[in-house]
């Protein structure tokens, strides 16, 4: 008789935690999502060197940060992270970069970048270029640059600080 209440009271309780509690679940599968990310600016100068990649690892996501060929900062990706830089990769319209691939062959040194991005529904960017760029490349470099120093600001990490 017990095991028949307990049952029963552990059947309520779990209809209860469905009804007041939202799914994630469900709302996370029909989303969209940024699974990896990396971009990479080089050129000839070290100051001119620097790379951002997410990855996700046993233990969860991480940024991986790479500064001047010597600087190197990891941090924890949260969901929030995740879900800014996916806007911010719309709000750039990255997609329209896929498949770019260009290189000026009478340049001898400048400015090269890299990006690769996978999404959770298979999709992925995938971009490079040495000394030619896609449409709005200046200004999208310089945001992403600003996204990822806006999170080691929130980490309270001052790279000056870092490399001096």
């Amino acid at each position: 008789m017990k095991n028949r209440l307990f049952r029963g009271l552990a059947g309520l309780l779990a209809a209860l935690i469905i009804c007041v509690c939202p799914s994630s679940a469900g709302a996370e599968s029909s989303d969209n999502a940024v699974e990896t990310f990396y971009f990479a600016r080089l050129g000839a100068s070290a100051d001119q060197a620097k790379s951002y990649r997410i990855i996700e690892t046993a233990r969860g996501r991480i940024i991986r940060i790479e500064l001047f060929y010597s600087c190197y900062i990891v941090l924890p990706a949260a969901d929030d992270d995740m879900d800014a830089l996916y806007a911010l990769i719309d709000a750039l319209k990255l997609a329209e970069w896929n498949g770019f691939d260009e290189t000026d062959p009478d340049a001898l040194d400048g400015e090269s970048f890299s990006l690769s991005v996978a999404f959770s529904d298979g999709g992925a960017i995938t971009a490079s270029g040495s000394n030619r760029f896609p449409e709005g490349y200046a200004d999208a470099a310089a945001r992403i640059e600003a996204f990822f120093q806006k999170l080691m600001e929130s980490y309270e990490i001052d790279v000056e600080q870092i490399i001096l």
